[in-house]
């Protein structure tokens, strides 16, 4: 993403990064529940059953 300063008008290159397990776990639990959490290697797997 660039980022541009506007007095300057200076551009910057900007990265960043949103971590969504916890997002998604706040949406899923309010018409979900939450079974099991699974560990693969690297990585995990939420498991949910309907309420």
């Amino acid at each position: 993403m660039e980022y541009r300063h506007l007095l300057s008008n200076e551009t910057y290159d900007y990265t960043g990064y949103i971590y969504t397990g916890p997002l998604i776990r706040i949406v899923l639990e309010a018409r979900f529940e939450l079974e099991r959490s699974i560990q693969l290697e690297k990585s995990f797997v939420d498991v949910y059953v309907k309420r």
